[in-house]
């Protein structure tokens, strides 16, 4: 399995990073821990629920529970 890896990474040009840049890059992809961090899951949400939210936020419509 190994071989075929090596096979295809080198058929698909896989580029596997390394160096200070790449350090440098990945350390600062997230914010620390100790800040404040604002996550958005609407994405995942089908888009007639993003709807729904949206009307409700807005006051167009009333949610009755």
């Amino acid at each position: 399995m190994v071989s075929a890896y090596q096979d295809y990474s080198k058929d698909v040009g896989v580029v596997i990073p390394r160096g200070n840049l790449f350090a440098f890059q990945v350390s600062h992809i997230t914010p620390p821990l100790n800040q404040n961090q604002t996550v958005n899951l609407a994405f995942l949400l089908p888009e007639e629920v993003i709807a729904a939210m949206a009307q409700i936020a807005n006051g167009t419509i009333a949610l009755n529970l």
